[in-house]
C-alpha cells in the first residue's frame, strides 16, 4: 500500500512554510513504518521547477497546474490513475479549485481512501473575516469535505459546523515535532522571552504580545524580548515598540531558518505565542523540544498538553488578552527565579515532545485512524 500526499505550490520544506514542513516530517515518519509500501509527495505548481526538493526517505514528484484551475493537467491526471487501487491519497490545505475534480476522479475510479487536512483554515475566526472564503466554501470546499472519506483536525478550535455538518468522519490528530536531546541549562544574561514566526498582527497577534510585554515591563518586569521572523507587519510592530518606549528591551533579530532556530531557542528562557486563532503552531513544538517552556494563548490548542506535562503557561483571553498575557509573564518570571522549578519545567517541555508530540506517534495515529492501515 502506498500513501500519496498532494499539495499545491513549489514544495520546499526548507522554506518558512508550516504545511510543507508538516508533510515532510510526517512523510519521513510514515516511510519508516510502511514496510513494503512507499510514500510519495506530489506537488502541483504553476510551473515545473528544474531542480525540485528531494528526500532520502520518500519520492517527490511535481506536475504543472492547469492554466484553468478548475481542470487537471493531463500528466497529473495520468499519474493519479496509475496509482494502485489501495493507495491512500492525502490532500493538504483548502480553497484550491482543482481539489474537487481530482477527488471526484479518484472516487469515480474506485480508490477507497481519500483524506483531507485543512491545516486550520476553516476555523471560525479565519472564515468570519473573509467573504471570499465563505463563498468558495459554499460552492466548492463543502463538496470536497462531503466526498472525502475522512478529515484530519489538528486542534479543537477546528471542530465547527464547517466540518461537523459535512464530513463523513473526522479525527483529532495533532502535529508533531522531532525529538531533541536532553535539555541543556540555558546560559542567558537575563530572563529572556522569545517569539519566532510570521510577524503578523491579525492571526498571530503580535500586537497583543508587544502590548502585553510593555504592560509587564511597567509593572517592574525585568525580562528582554527577542522577536525572530519577518512578515507584513514588521515595520508597524517596530513602530509600536518605539511608541511604547520599549527601547533596547526588544530586539528584532530577522529571519531564523534551518539549524539557526535551535540556536535561537538557546537564547530564550520562555517561548511566547499570542495567536488569535491557530492549530498547534510548529514554532511552539520546536521550542518545547529544545527544552524551552511556553507561554501561549488558549487558541494555540496547546493548553491540554501544557497542563498535562506542566511545561508552560496558557492564558485565557476572555476579551482582555493583553492583561491576561502580561499576568502570565509575571508568573513566568516568578517561576524563573525558582531555579529548580524552572529547570523542571524545561525538562517537562522536552518530555512533552519525546513522549507524546513526536512524529513517530503522529504517524502511528495517521495510519490507524486516518488511513485505516493495519500494521
Amino acid at each position: 500500500m502506498n500513501i500519496v500526499h498532494i499539495v499545491r505550490g513549489n514544495y520546499t520544506p526548507l522554506a518558512l512554510n508550516g504545511v510543507y514542513k508538516v508533510i515532510d516530517n510526517i512523510s519521513i515518519a510514515l516511510s519508516k513504518q510502511m514496510g513494503g509500501g512507499k510514500v510519495v509527495v506530489c506537488s502541483v505548481n504553476t510551473h515545473v521547477e528544474n531542480d525540485i526538493f528531494q528526500s532520502a526517505f520518500y519520492e517527490h514528484i511535481q506536475f504543472k497546474e492547469h492554466p484553468l484551475r478548475f481542470f487537471l493537467d493531463k500528466k497529473f491526471k495520468a499519474f493519479l490513475l496509475s496509482c494502485p487501487k489501495d493507495t491512500v491519497f492525502h490532500f493538504h490545505s483548502v480553497f484550491i479549485s482543482w481539489f474537487l475534480p481530482a477527488i471526484r476522479l479518484l472516487k469515480k475510479n474506485g480508490y477507497k481512501r481519500v483524506v483531507l487536512t485543512p491545516h486550520g483554515q476553516y476555523v471560525d475566526e479565519a472564515m468570519n473575516v473573509s467573504l471570499k472564503k465563505r463563498i468558495f466554501f459554499r460552492f466548492f470546499d463543502r463538496k470536497v469535505i462531503k466526498i472525502v472519506d475522512a478529515v484530519q483536525l489538528i486542534g479543537a478550535t477546528e471542530q465547527n459546523s464547517y466540518i461537523t455538518s459535512n464530513a463523513k468522519e473526522f479525527h483529532f490528530i495533532p502535529n508533531g515535532c522531532k525529538s531533541q536531546p536532553a535539555v541543556e541549562v540555558k546560559q542567558t544574561p537575563c530572563l529572556t522571552f522569545g517569539y519566532m514566526g510570521r510577524l503578523d498582527m491579525g492571526q498571530k497577534g503580535l500586537d497583543i504580545l508587544i502590548q502585553a510585554f510593555a504592560f509587564y515591563r511597567k509593572q517592574g518586569g525585568k525580562a528582554a524580548l527577542r522577536i525572530a521572523g519577518d512578515g507584513p507587519d514588521k515595520a508597524s510592530l517596530e513602530k509600536m515598540c518605539e511608541i511604547l518606549g520599549l527601547g533596547e528591551s526588544v530586539c528584532f533579530v530577522g529571519k531564523v531558518i534551518g539549524d539557526e532556530k535551535w540556536n535561537f531557542f538557546k537564547t530564550c528562557n520562555y517561548f511566547l505565542h499570542s495567536s488569535r486563532w491557530d492549530v498547534l503552531p510548529t514554532g511552539c513544538l520546536e521550542a518545547a523540544a529544545s527544552g524551552t517552556p511556553l507561554v501561549v494563548s488558549e487558541e494555540t490548542n496547546l493548553g491540554t498538553y501544557l497542563n498535562k506535562f506542566k511545561s508552560g503557561f496558557v492564558y485565557l483571553s476572555d476579551g482582555r488578552p493583553v492583561q491576561a498575557l502580561a499576568d502570565k509573564l509575571v508568573e513566568a518570571e516568578r517561576l524563573f527565579e525558582q531555579k529548580d522549578d524552572y529547570l523542571e519545567m524545561c525538562k517537562n517541555a522536552n518530555r512533552m515532545i519525546c513522549e507524546e508530540l513526536n512524529w513517530d506517534n503522529i504517524a502511528d495515529m495517521d495510519m490507524k485512524k486516518l488511513y485505516n492501515i493495519k500494521k
